[in-house]
């Protein structure tokens, strides 16, 4: 399915594609057509959609705010003929106090089959500092769990996008980020400041580690996605520019890691 917002209101559609050549026919089947608006909060981005085949409906997860801009974790959820079934959004609240902003970025089905986890970032309410969040949503769009990741640092201008989420073999879940300055300096962006972070939860999302990878040139290696290999260690896939070709910028960096290293 494909997941679209315009002014506000969240539109879910699937269509039939030529499967020899995966491009939209010219007489394309139209599938589903559902159009979603928020009760008390807007849709502004949509990020992910996920099938849970076992519960026969989709989980789509969406940067969401109500109305004061203040960004937080949101969800829908549709049964697989688009019908609508619920909304909801999470405002990010733990020891740092409530009302603070987070961002959605990943999403898969919880590893009970019962919901859906999302990861992302979090900002902390009394200093502004962005840290990585996970949370899980269940099926009928209530919050189970919520964990943070907080990477050491006081600066507000840290960025910590958390853009992959996977499954592990025990039912936990490793999560990817990338973590550094989003700021420049002498009008250029530094380059050497960001480091690729895994962060390893349990199935009820408390934390059994977390750690931070970069190599001997210089940190800027931010973590973009991982998954978990045949046997059970990890495969991380990393926006680099230290490793591959120096200077070249936006290298493919992957990191393959032994199971719980």
């Amino acid at each position: 399915p494909m997941f679209l917002i315009f002014g506000g209101n969240a539109f879910l559609m699937k269509f039939k594609y030529d499967s020899k050549t995966y491009k939209f026919t010219t007489t394309y089947e139209e599938i589903f057509n559902t159009s979603i608006v928020g009760k008390e909060y807007t849709f502004m981005q949509g990020m992910r959609v996920f099938e849970d085949a076992q519960n026969q409906r989709y989980g789509i997860s969406s940067a969401t705010h109500n109305g004061d801009y203040n960004v937080q974790f949101g969800m829908i959820s549709t049964d697989f003929s688009g019908k609508y079934l619920w909304s909801d959004m999470f405002p990010a609240a733990n020891q740092y106090g409530s009302g603070t902003g987070s961002h959605p970025y990943s999403l898969i089905t919880s590893s009970s089959n019962d919901g859906w986890v999302i990861a992302g970032l979090a900002l902390r309410q009394t200093s502004g500092v962005p840290e990585g969040r996970m949370a899980k949503i269940s099926t009928k769009g209530d919050l189970v769990w919520d964990t943070r990741f907080v990477y050491p640092t006081n600066s507000a201008e840290m960025s910590v996008e958390c853009y992959g989420v996977s499954l592990c073999k025990d039912g936990g879940y490793i999560t990817t980020c990338g973590s550094g300055w989003e700021g420049q300096i002498d009008g250029v962006e530094d380059k050497y400041t960001w480091v690729a972070l895994l962060h390893r939860t349990d199935a009820d999302g408390k934390v059994d580690w977390q750690k931070a990878y970069t190599n001997q040139t210089g940190p800027n290696n931010a973590g973009e996605f991982v998954v978990t290999t045949k046997e059970y260690g990890y495969a991380m896939y990393i926006d680099s520019n230290t490793w591959g070709p120096g200077d070249t910028g936006g290298n493919f960096g992957l990191m393959v890691l032994n199971p719980d290293d």
